[in-house]
């Protein structure tokens, strides 16, 4: 009985090793009489945490000739993205932003000690995409690379790149949100999105364990108001039926695919794996 005893805690102290050594994530396989596509749930940002990936996601990135992100971190090209998203009319933040939205935005930037004369030359959704981005290089998270740069950094000559959006695509994801409703732009991005800090703890910490019940509850809480629900539509659900269609065009070729894309694509009713299952395809997850 002791003997047992001591074997079960042997075998699950190895399990648990495993899963505090390796990042779980979300890793499926979808396959044909002649096509495999591997799809690997990413998350754009991480922590130390997230590495190193396990061995199978690894090693299949390595025997995999086609790597597909959602684009193509090495063909940006800052200068072009800053153009496509500053005034060209004489327009200027100032102008054309509430002024209780531009206090804020004002604030925001010159505790970055950004000047007035550069962010003032953005576009109102482009400003607030920027601080984003600020506001995540200088959280106090101690982010590390995501998932997308730790695969790029490894691409040698004998891998081929795709794409299945290009950077104006998600752009204009961005763009058009601001778009439907400015004013539910600056309420969810500039204050409600900064007030629920714990959020990316809580998303990241889903996608560590693997857990496709507690994303997915994470990233679709408080889709109660139409306006939030049509912004789902467009972050998610709308480009996922396009992510879709280039994934089956890969299956009916004659060739292997690793796709590393942002977990939520992945999951839910309106998921990558559910639209897959719904044409026909057997999606199987391994990890």
């Amino acid at each position: 009985m002791k003997q047992k005893l001591f074997y079960l805690v042997i075998i699950v102290s190895i399990l648990n090793f495993h899963y505090a050594l390796f990042a779980k994530g979300f890793f499926y396989l979808i396959e044909t009489d002649s096509s495999k596509v591997y799809l690997f749930g990413s998350i754009h940002i991480a922590k130390s945490s997230a590495y190193p990936l396990d061995p199978i996601v690894n090693s299949t990135f390595h025997t995999c000739r086609n790597i597909v992100f959602e684009i193509n971190l090495k063909n940006l090209d800052p200068f072009k993205i800053f153009e496509y998203g500053t005034f060209k009319d004489g327009n200027t933040l100032e102008k054309v932003m509430p002024k209780k939205y531009f206090r804020i935005v004002d604030s925001l930037f010159k505790m970055h000690s950004i000047p007035k004369f550069f962010y003032n030359q953005m576009q109102p959704w482009f400003a607030i995409l920027f601080l984003i981005n600020l506001d995540l290089i200088y959280s106090g998270h101690y982010f590390v690379e995501g998932i997308e740069f730790h695969f790029l950094k490894r691409i040698d000559s004998t891998k081929r790149i795709l794409e299945l959006e290009s950077f104006n695509e998600q752009l204009n994801i961005f763009k058009s949100l601001y778009e439907l409703s400015p004013e539910f732009f600056f309420e969810y991005f500039l204050i409600k999105a900064k007030q629920d800090t714990s959020s990316f703890d809580k998303t990241y910490n889903a996608w560590l364990k693997g857990d496709e019940t507690l994303l997915i509850s994470e990233l679709y809480t408080d889709l109660e108001d139409k306006v939030q629900k049509e912004f789902n539509f467009i972050l998610n659900e709308q480009r996922n039926l396009k992510m879709v269609s280039k994934i089956t065009d890969y299956l009916s070729s004659c060739e292997t695919y690793f796709v590393i894309v942002g977990a939520i694509h992945l999951l839910g009713e309106n998921g990558i794996v559910s639209l897959l299952k719904r044409k026909g395809y057997k999606v199987r997850r391994i990890l």
